[in-house]
């Protein structure tokens, strides 16, 4: 989700995090440390960066955009 306001005559969009976005990171997080995978693992796996994955875990991004997101809850 992002949200727009002004700042110096120019229009800037922030991310929010939203509760879905964190839980999301959460189940991914349990999941991926239930299989016993690193950060690093999932990343070969995926085909996503490590950066990514953690990013995701944290909530900072949106998994509503991946179409990963199926493959990374298996």
């Amino acid at each position: 989700m992002t949200e727009s306001f002004s700042f110096l005559g120019h229009s800037v969009n922030v991310n929010k995090l939203t509760k879905l976005d964190l839980e999301f990171g959460k189940i991914l997080r349990k999941k991926r440390l239930h299989k016993k995978l690193t950060q690093e693992a999932l990343s070969v796996d995926s085909g996503l960066s490590r950066a990514y994955i953690s990013e995701l875990e944290m909530g900072h991004k949106d998994p509503a955009s991946l179409h990963y997101s199926n493959y990374l809850l298996r």
